[in-house]
């Protein structure tokens, strides 16, 4: 696919099309702009002006219902553009992850941080948090023997 590039907002253009891509269909374009106002500074025009010009620039279609229904989706392009771009920052994570010393400390981490989104306000105390990270440790460690065991048994098969 052609390089494309994204205009003076990069970090708004990245949002927006994540969110489509995300959604998977259209979205009202009200929504969209709660959506970036809620997680960065920017006026209401200023979202209708990104909106604009990704859709100039072939990243999303514009669907008008009616006047006041104005929906947005990803193009082909558009989607293609942020699958490639997650598959790049997916590798350049997974590269620098497999060459750190204590990448499973980080991936405790990042676990832990997960799962306590989805627990209640007592789960996030210190303690808790560290009950948390020793399942995981000790769950990943019985995952890892459970691959290696099904992967001798194949191979032997």
């Amino acid at each position: 696919m052609a390089e494309v590039n994204l205009g003076s907002h990069t970090a708004t253009e990245a949002f927006i099309l994540t969110t489509l891509y995300v959604h998977e269909g259209p979205m009202r374009s009200k929504y969209i702009v709660e959506k970036v106002r809620e997680s960065e500074n920017i006026s209401q025009p200023t979202v209708y002006s990104i909106l604009r010009d990704l859709e100039r620039r072939g990243l999303i279609k514009r669907i008008e219902i009616s006047p006041r229904n104005v929906q947005y989706e990803l193009t082909d392009m558009g989607r293609r553009l942020i699958e490639e771009e997650y598959l790049k920052a997916r590798e350049t994570l997974l590269s620098a992850l497999r060459n750190l010393r204590d990448k499973d400390e980080i991936v405790v981490e990042i676990l832990t941080e997960e799962i306590l989104e989805e627990l209640p306000e007592e789960w996030k105390r210190p303690e808790n948090i560290e009950k948390i990270k020793k399942i995981l440790k000790e769950e990943i460690e019985t995952a890892i023997k459970r691959v290696t065991r099904t992967t001798m048994i194949l191979r032997e098969g």
